[in-house]
């Protein structure tokens, strides 16, 4: 049986413990919206993406875990600046997933081609580009403790048209394993 990578994101999303999603509906992350859904995350659709970053930096501000936002590519996920760059500021979690065109087209002009790595670097904890659908779920949690650990912040994921809805079969893809706080801070002592 194969899945596609967004399916592999909603599902590391869910293994995560996330409860909410914030987005403005678009391509290319409908099925990532459509997954998560699936898998119980509330998911809540707003009317512009600044909206839906705001959401994901308030979630992450009251609950002390990542909010989690994405939006479609080029200025859809432009727009989620403003609630990217509050969360680094106020050293909030947060998880954006930054819908984006094909690898194989950039460079050549494409439909709402943007450096968003580029543009969200300077405001992230770090940033990612996973190429190969199969690694979605280590992309994923690796955001995730990344942007818990330390000095907490947003991390961009930028979530490829072409990896997104490239087929992996099914038992090729594994989790990173999750270090649990409790043993780890048992052992401290000792």
């Amino acid at each position: 049986m194969e899945v596609e990578g967004s399916y592999l994101v909603a599902r590391t999303l869910k293994e995560e413990g996330v409860e909410h999603l914030f987005f403005l509906m678009g391509g290319p992350n409908y099925e990532i919206i459509n997954n998560a859904e699936d898998f119980g995350i509330k998911v809540t659709d707003f009317r512009h993406e600044q909206a839906a970053s705001m959401a994901a930096h308030g979630y992450a501000r009251v609950t002390g875990k990542p909010g989690v936002t994405t939006a479609a590519s080029g200025p859809g996920t432009l727009n989620l600046l403003t609630g990217q760059y509050t969360a680094w500021a106020d050293c909030a979690p947060m998880i954006t997933l930054g819908g984006a065109g094909p690898i194989s087209d950039f460079g050549r002009d494409g439909f709402q081609e943007v450096d968003q790595v580029g543009v969200f670097e300077p405001i992230s904890k770090a940033v990612m580009r996973p190429t190969d659908p199969a690694r979605y779920p280590e992309h994923i949690s690796t955001a995730f403790r990344l942007s818990t650990s330390g000095r907490p912040g947003p991390v961009y994921v930028d979530c490829n048209e072409d990896v997104l809805y490239g087929k992996v079969k099914k038992q090729r893809f594994h989790p990173l394993p999750v270090c649990l706080g409790g043993p780890v801070r048992q052992a401290i002592p000792i």
